[in-house]
């Protein structure tokens, strides 16, 4: 079971501990995307997953996806090569991403691509696991008082630990690239979640050289780096990366 499943099965029953500051799961949702066929005109197809009013503040999500039926699962956003031809690899056939909207909702979208080395286009049923984070700026949880409780350690690795939090102003703007850089002085490379949050919509997305916006995390021993090429199309967009840099487990 991954760790994602550890907390997606027991987050309602969790004594969230003051002792130090942690991702905190307030709701998870599963569901499955239908999409269609590409084709060589048309040479990728999306279905949008939509949910509504889920919750009234500001939240972040993480999650998984297979497009096997459940046997292998993806991070969101990751790219799933297609391997039929060893000798020709298709780097992109399939992938899935969420959008967190500004009034409690959020989007899970699911894509084909068209597979132009073997003239194929693939319909894909894509099942997902998103789990919903209290954001940097929610306050105060009260977990649900349930009559068996399920306390997470460390040792077990179930949690992720905070080190840093905090946000940073970020734009994008086409032909232009842009960097910031925030210290952490861990040293180690840290695992860290960030996510690029519009201003003034509150439309979210993450961090992801392969996401929505092209954001890719650089991480040293002592910085972490956001970074984005200037090779994109995008109007002019100003907003702010809210970020996390968690302790190594």
């Amino acid at each position: 079971m991954s760790a994602l499943d550890n907390l997606a099965a027991n987050y309602a029953k969790t004594a969230y501990t003051t002792a130090f500051d942690m991702d905190k799961i307030i709701a998870v949702k599963t569901g499955t995307i239908q999409v269609a066929a590409p084709t060589a005109i048309n040479n990728v197809t999306s279905t949008t997953y939509t949910e509504t009013g889920v919750f009234p503040e500001r939240y972040y999500t993480k999650g998984i996806f297979s497009f096997d039926g459940g046997v292998t699962w993806n991070d969101m956003s990751a790219q799933v090569p297609d391997l039929t031809d060893p000798t020709q690899v298709v780097i992109q056939s399939c992938d899935c991403y969420t959008s967190i909207g500004s009034s409690g909702g959020f989007n899970v979208i699911g894509r084909s691509f068209y597979n132009f080395v073997a003239g194929t286009g693939t319909a894909r049923r894509i099942l997902f696991k998103v789990a919903l984070i209290a954001s940097n700026e929610m306050g105060m949880i009260t977990p649900k008082i349930l009559p068996v409780s399920t306390q997470f350690t460390s040792i077990d690795r179930q949690i992720q630990k905070i080190a840093l939090k905090g946000k940073v102003p970020f734009s994008i703007q086409s032909g232009v690239g842009n960097s910031v850089t925030v210290s952490h002085n861990l040293g180690y490379v840290p695992r860290v979640s960030a996510y690029f949050v519009e201003n003034p919509t509150g439309v979210g997305f993450l961090c992801n050289p392969w996401g929505t916006y092209g954001i890719d995390i650089r991480v040293t021993t002592t910085d972490v780096t956001f970074y984005l090429d200037a090779d994109i199309s995008f109007a002019t967009i100003a907003g702010e990366i809210q970020y996390r840099i968690y302790y190594e487990q």
